[in-house]
């Protein structure tokens, strides 16, 4: 029992290395709890208000893998904690923004280890890199509130972020903070973007909350045939499968 409401998904990995996969999952009751099959391993207190899925990477090169998360609350910040609980060396992040959303890890220096992106209700979308400073270029600003997890794509060897944003927008931006394109949606955006690879090219799937489910390339042109209308609110991200 968490305590209150789970609103994310949960995160699951084998962040210590014993061979059981450890969840992580966040709750309204401003905990962040790690299990595995044989029970609860950390209970974190946050102080914070946590709505958005936890992501689970390697922020600083050990054999371990960290667990990171933001939350919905005033003064808030990014934690980033060791399977037992601790705070990676540089965490937590001082924000000051609010984070509705869960965050997304990858590698974008090149150094292997994993850099945060989170996208926030003051209209941010922040790179922090895996020692906590802000990458040269970010925050990137959009016109309204980011409450659309980002995803991240390599695009011919450029790590790209897809995030859609409440000014009906979704945006690809390029590793160094500039845009490479937005797209126009008819209402907000609020689901994260799905990605299909096809004949060696690689296209977006989103949706926004008038029901209407987009399609564009790397360029982000239109697939002919698209947008359609499906007739009901689609309220998560699509998934994809032949």
């Amino acid at each position: 029992n968490t305590g209150n409401q789970v609103w994310g998904a949960v995160a699951g990995a084998d962040m210590d290395g014993d061979g059981l996969t450890d969840i992580a999952v966040v709750s309204k009751s401003k905990h962040l709890y790690l299990l595995d099959k044989n029970g609860l391993k950390v209970d974190f207190d946050s102080e914070k208000y946590l709505l958005g899925t936890p992501a689970i990477g390697n922020l600083d090169g050990d054999t371990d893998l960290e667990v990171v998360f933001s939350g919905y609350s005033s003064g808030n910040m990014v934690w980033a904690l060791n399977p037992d609980g601790s705070d990676v060396e540089g965490f937590p992040l001082d924000l000051g923004e609010k984070v509705k959303i869960g965050v997304a890890l990858a590698d974008f220096n090149g150094n292997g280890k994993d850099d945060i992106v989170v996208g926030t209700d003051s209209d941010y979308l922040h790179l922090f890199y895996d020692d906590g400073s802000e990458a040269p270029g970010f925050p990137y600003q959009v016109s309204d509130k980011i409450q659309s997890a980002p995803a991240i794509l390599d695009v011919d060897g450029q790590k790209v972020i897809f995030v859609g944003s409440n000014d009906d927008n979704l945006y690809a931006v390029n590793s160094d903070g500039s845009l490479r394109f937005s797209v126009t949606a008819t209402n907000q955006v609020q689901n994260s973007p799905a990605f299909l690879e096809h004949n060696n090219s690689f296209y977006i799937f989103f949706s926004d909350n008038s029901g209407i489910l987009h399609v564009v390339d790397t360029e982000g042109d239109f697939l002919p045939g698209w947008p359609i209308d499906v007739g009901q609110i689609i309220s998560k991200s699509v998934v994809l499968s032949d």
